[in-house]
This record gives structure tokens, sequence and C-alpha cells, in this order.
């Protein structure tokens, strides 16, 4: 992958871990801000407020795990093999880094992880197989 491409990739990824650092500070605001008026509601809102307030803080867990997984493809980047997959070490087609910076897996390795054929641990595991990716 030439260098003008990872520049723009880098560009990407810092982007969307700013965008996601901002998302988390406002929900940490509003959380503190909602918890200021839970005196004054009846049981109806107060369950209500409750289960927003938990799918609000879900959607925050979904993007840490986003933002941890983009601190890593730049710390990638910095070490030099950004944009191997971290199962067989075949490169990450442009294609799918265009669309996901973060990925971490090849096409197929992806598929085998979403079936739960990978280890659940990111580093690469002995004796695999290298597998050909889909464009």
């Amino acid at each position: 992958m030439n260098k003008e491409r990872i520049v723009e990739l880098r560009y990407l990824l810092e982007q969307r871990r700013r965008e996601l650092i901002s998302s988390d500070n406002r929900t940490r605001v509003e959380s503190r801000h909602d918890r200021d008026g839970e005196g004054t509601l009846d049981y109806v809102d107060y369950a209500t407020h409750s289960y927003e307030k938990e799918f609000l803080l879900s959607l925050s867990s979904i993007e840490r795990a986003e933002l941890h997984r983009i601190e890593q493809a730049i710390a990638d980047i910095d070490a030099g093999n950004y944009g191997e997959c971290q199962e067989c070490g075949e490169p990450i087609s442009d294609k799918r880094l265009r669309a996901v910076p973060w990925a971490r897996h090849c096409i197929r390795c992806q598929e085998l992880e979403e079936q739960g054929l990978l280890p659940s641990y990111q580093f690469k595991a002995k004796d695999t197989i290298p597998c050909e990716e889909e464009d």
C-alpha cells in the first residue's frame, strides 16, 4: 500500500476517533444532566428513562470497542504493519480498508470470526492456512 493511501486512511481513522470521543463526552454530560431530574419522575417516566439510559450506555460500549479498534489500527500504521490480517497475515484489500479502515481481518478471516471459528484474541494463531481475499 502506498504512503498517500496510508496517510488518507490514517486521516479517516483519526477523524472517526474524534467523533467517537466527542460522542462519548456528550453521552456522559447528558447522563449527568438526566440524573439531576430523576427525583421528579413517576414510575412510567422512570421506566422509560431507565430504558433509554441503558440503550445509550450499550451504544457507548459499542463505540468504545470501535474506538479501541481504531487506536489499534493507528498503532499498526505507526508500527508499519497496517493492512495485514491479524489472523493469516495476508494483506487486507484496499476496498475493504476504504469501507472499514479499522478492519483487523481479511474478508475470509472476518467471515470465520463471525461464525465463531477464530480464536477471540488478537494475536496470530500458529499453523493458520493463508486465505485468499474476495474483491
